[in-house]
C-alpha cells in the first residue's frame, strides 16, 4: 500500500505545481527572505480601573479607557527587547491587551506560552496577558531563521500626580534640641548636603544634614547675624552676603541678594540700584526696571529660575517676597518680579518687570509670613505661615501653585502639605534637592521630606539603533 501511495502523492504534487505555474505570468517571481525582525509594536485601547472616594467618603471604582497608541514603544534590536519608556497609567488592565505587531519581510509572528515552552501563531484579534513580560518568536518567511523578543508592557504602580510626605523621625531627637525656638531659618541643598542657617535672635548658626543622618552643628560663625536673609545657590556653590559684601569678592556693598542663575548674581545695591554680577560678586553692572523699585520685596525673599519651554537658551528669573510690614501695613499680596535671561553670546539684555497686581487678577500671591516660593515639578509653588497685613490666609493652610511663571496663583489640589504641618505657626524653611525631594524644616525640630511620585521615576533611554 505504501509503494502505491508515495508515487501517487508525488504525481499529484507535480500536477498541482505545473497547474499553478501555467496559471501565472512569467514575470511573477517569488523571493523568500532569511532575515527577520519586529519592526513595529503598538497597543490598542485598554481598560483602566480608577479608585475614587466620593464626597460622602465612600470608595468606588470606575472604568476609563486608555488610548494605547499614545504610548510609544522602543525596539532594542541588540537586546531583542521591546518596552514603553512612558508607563501606562496606574490601574491599566495589562491582562487583556490587544496589540499590533509588524515583522520584516512578512515574517511569521508567534507567541510563547506564559507557563511553558509551547508556541502558537499570534492572532491580533486575541488579547494577550502582559502582566509579566512575554516572549514572541518571529520566523523568516523562508522558514530558515527566527528571532525571539521579550516584550514588556510597563504600567505605573503609583499614581503620577500624588504627593507623598515622610516625617524624618531618625533626625527628630537631635533636630528638636538644635532647632527649638529658632526665630528664622534658611535652608539650601548642595549635592547630598543640606545646610540650615538658623537665627535664634542673637546669632546665626549653621547646621548640616544629609538625607539619612542627624543634624550636626558646624563650627562656622558669622560676623553678620542676618546672613540667613542673603543666601543663594549658584552652580552647586553657596553664595553668601555678610555686611553687604557678597562672597568677600569686592568692596561694593549690597542691600540684599535677589537671585542667582548659573552665570549671574542679581542684587539691590546699598544705594538702591538693581545690579548684576557675572564674576561671583567681584564687579557689578546696573540693571534696568520698568517699575519704581519701591515695589520690590524686602522681606522673605525667594527666587526661582524657570527654563523656557520654547527656547532652551532663555530662562525666566522670578523674585517673590513681601514688603516691610511697618512701612506697608495694608499690603494683602506678595510682590512678584521677573526678567528674561538669554544665554546666547549675542543675546540682548532684558529689563526687570513688576507683575502688576490689577483688579482683574483674582489669583495673586498671598502675603504670608515666612513665605517660601520654589520651582518644583514644572511650576512655582508657595506656602507659608499666617497671612500678614491684610492677607487673611491661615498658617500653613495650603500650597499655592503658579503655572504661568508667577502671574496667577491658585490653591493646588496636587501639591498638599502633610497633616502634621497644617496650621503650624513655627518658623520654617523649605528647599528642594537633586532627587526632587521637597524638604521642610521648622523651629519645632521637625524635618519633613516629600515628593511628587512622577518626579521619582527613573528616566529611561528612549532611542536605540535598529
Amino acid at each position: 500500500m505504501r509503494r502505491i501511495f508515495l508515487p501517487f502523492a508525488i504525481f499529484i504534487s507535480t500536477v498541482i505545481l505545473f497547474a499553478s505555474c501555467l496559471g501565472k505570468d512569467d514575470d511573477d517571481n517569488y523571493t523568500y527572505y532569511d532575515d527577520t525582525a519586529i519592526t513595529a509594536f503598538s497597543l490598542g485601547t485598554l481598560n483602566r480601573y480608577v479608585h475614587t472616594i466620593s464626597k460622602a467618603g465612600a470608595d468606588s471604582i470606575y472604568k476609563a479607557l486608555v488610548k494605547g497608541s499614545n504610548y510609544k514603544f522602543t525596539i532594542d534590536q541588540n537586546k531583542r527587547e521591546i518596552y514603553n519608556p512612558d508607563s501606562l497609567p496606574l490601574g491599566t488592565d495589562a491582562a487583556h491587551v490587544i496589540c499590533t505587531i509588524s515583522a520584516k519581510s512578512g515574517g511569521r509572528i508567534t507567541i510563547k506560552n506564559a507557563n511553558n515552552d509551547s508556541i502558537r501563531l499570534f492572532n491580533e484579534a486575541d488579547s494577550v496577558d502582559f502582566t509579566t513580560p512575554r516572549e514572541f518568536v518571529i520566523y523568516s518567511n523562508s522558514g530558515k531563521a527566527y528571532r525571539s523578543y521579550t516584550i514588556h508592557v510597563n504600567v505605573h504602580q503609583q499614581e503620577a500626580e500624588k504627593f507623598n510626605w515622610v516625617k524624618m523621625s531618625d533626625a527628630q531627637s537631635q533636630a528638636s534640641q538644635m532647632l527649638h525656638n529658632m526665630q528664622a531659618l534658611k535652608g539650601v541643598s548642595i549635592g547630598n548636603s543640606h545646610l540650615i542657617y538658623a537665627f535664634d535672635g542673637h546669632e546665626t548658626r549653621l547646621m548640616e544634614f544629609s538625607s539619612g543622618n542627624d543634624l550636626t552643628l558646624s563650627n562656622r560663625t558669622f560676623e553678620d547675624n542676618t546672613i540667613y536673609k542673603n543666601v543663594l545657590v549658584q552652580a552647586g556653590k553657596v553664595i553668601e552676603m555678610q555686611n553687604g559684601i557678597v562672597n568677600n569678592a569686592s568692596t561694593d556693598k549690597m542691600k540684599m541678594l535677589l537671585a542667582a542663575t548659573e552665570t549671574t548674581i542679581y542684587a539691590l545695591s546699598e544705594t538702591g540700584v538693581l545690579v548684576s554680577s557675572a564674576d561671583g560678586g567681584a564687579t557689578w553692572t546696573e540693571e534696568s526696571a520698568d517699575t519704581e523699585l519701591g515695589m520690590l520685596p524686602t522681606e522673605h525673599i525667594n527666587s526661582a529660575v524657570i527654563p523656557l519651554k520654547t527656547n532652551s537658551d532663555i530662562s525666566r528669573i522670578v523674585v517673590c517676597g513681601n514688603r516691610n510690614i511697618t512701612e506697608y501695613p495694608d499690603d494683602a499680596y506678595g510682590m512678584v518680579w521677573g526678567k528674561l535671561e538669554e544665554h546666547d553670546i549675542n543675546s540682548m539684555k532684558h529689563e526687570w518687570s513688576f507683575y502688576n497686581i490689577g483688579s482683574e487678577n483674582r489669583y495673586v500671591l498671598p502675603r504670608l509670613n515666612n513665605l517660601v516660593v520654589l520651582y518644583y515639578g514644572g511650576r512655582l509653588i508657595a506656602f507659608g505661615n499666617e497671612g500678614i497685613g491684610k492677607c487673611d490666609k491661615g498658617s500653613m493652610e495650603a500650597i499655592y501653585e503658579s503655572l504661568d511663571g508667577g502671574i496667577t496663583w491658585k490653591t493646588s489640589s496636587t501639591y498638599v502639605l502633610p497633616d502634621g504641618l497644617k496650621g503650624s505657626t513655627a518658623p520654617f524653611t523649605a528647599f528642594t534637592d537633586n532627587d526632587n525631594y521637597l524638604w521642610v524644616v521648622n523651629a519645632n525640630g521637625e524635618i519633613w521630606r516629600g515628593r511628587l511620585n512622577r518626579l521619582g521615576w527613573a528616566e529611561e533611554q528612549r532611542s536605540f539603533l535598529e
